[in-house]
């Protein structure tokens, strides 16, 4: 059990719990830039592919018969494939090991600030407007079962 605030640890204070709250907060503004970031690369990945389809299909008609119309539609669908995995390859793992990182540094902190909530509203004596503005803050993060 920790000793109440003040008491064998230093008192968090009300620019301590702002400080680390503003910090939650741009990881939070990060997991959502690189989830963006993310799913621009998902959507690059299925352009890729659809035009490398449609392209498989088009060239052959469009070659006269001077090369096999099979070979130019394997090709490039096999490029097409290629270019799609590697840039899976290249971005996506990358991305996801970073959101899950920042991911779980966010939520850590901001679930101590929601136990010392309570704690630093009794000793700050924060107005009204002052706690619904930390409150709404808060809020904004999601709530993960432990």
């Amino acid at each position: 059990m920790k000793p109440p605030m003040g008491i064998g640890r230093a008192r968090t204070t009300a620019t301590d719990f702002e400080r680390a709250l503003s910090v939650a907060e741009m990881l939070l503004a990060e997991v959502e830039r690189k989830r963006t970031r993310a799913q621009v690369v998902q959507i690059a990945m299925y352009f890729i592919v659809t035009v490398g389809v449609f392209a498989s299909l088009a060239l052959p008609a469009l070659s006269g018969g001077a090369v096999p119309g099979g070979a130019i539609a394997g090709i490039t669908l096999i490029l097409t494939l290629l270019g799609a995995a590697a840039c899976y390859a290249a971005l996506l793992p990358s991305l996801r090991r970073q959101i899950a990182r920042d991911g779980r540094a966010m939520i850590e902190l901001v679930d101590v600030l929601r136990e010392l909530f309570p704690l630093v509203l009794e000793h700050e004596q924060w107005s009204g407007p002052q706690q619904h503005i930390i409150r709404t803050r808060i809020g904004r993060f999601p709530i993960v079962g432990r």
